[in-house]
């Protein structure tokens, strides 16, 4: 993954693909595709299950695409 960075021979994830992995690994079972259907809305890591942080939807777009005119 671009931006992975390697300690002692194992590979850093960002906090949300951390996140992300750990809904595939340990909620999913190793199901990536059934990480988009989780209904457990309760869960504290429901809106970064998708390895994306919706609060930073809008930031950061490429070519300016986000800033309003």
């Amino acid at each position: 993954m671009k931006g992975d960075e390697m300690i002692m021979g194992k590979k850093m994830l960002t906090p949300i693909k951390a996140i992300r992995c750990w809904c595939v690994n340990h909620c999913m079972i190793g199901h990536p595709k059934e990480v988009r259907f989780c209904d457990d809305e309760e869960c504290p890591l429901y809106l970064y299950r998708m390895g994306k942080n919706p609060n930073r939807k809008g930031i950061g777009g490429k070519n300016g695409d986000s800033i309003k005119k």
